[in-house]
């Protein structure tokens, strides 16, 4: 039998304020935080999966437990 073991890591869940110019003046949103461009980009999730045989209990300078 083997372990398996699932990393999950967000990405860019903290978004740098942006803001558009229009005819010289600065647009902003409802709430003022100013326009956000690639928001679904930044807030992506990736969910990697490792499968470990059995037996190996120590990959690089990671420790699991058996």
């Amino acid at each position: 039998m083997s372990n398996s073991v699932a990393s999950e890591s967000k990405v860019g869940h903290e978004t740098p304020k942006t803001s558009r110019k229009r005819g010289g003046k600065d647009e902003e949103d409802e709430d003022g935080e100013g326009i956000i461009e690639g928001s679904a980009a930044a807030n992506s999730t990736t969910l990697v999966v490792v499968d470990i045989p059995e037996g190996i209990d120590r990959i690089g300078e990671h420790a699991f437990a058996n």
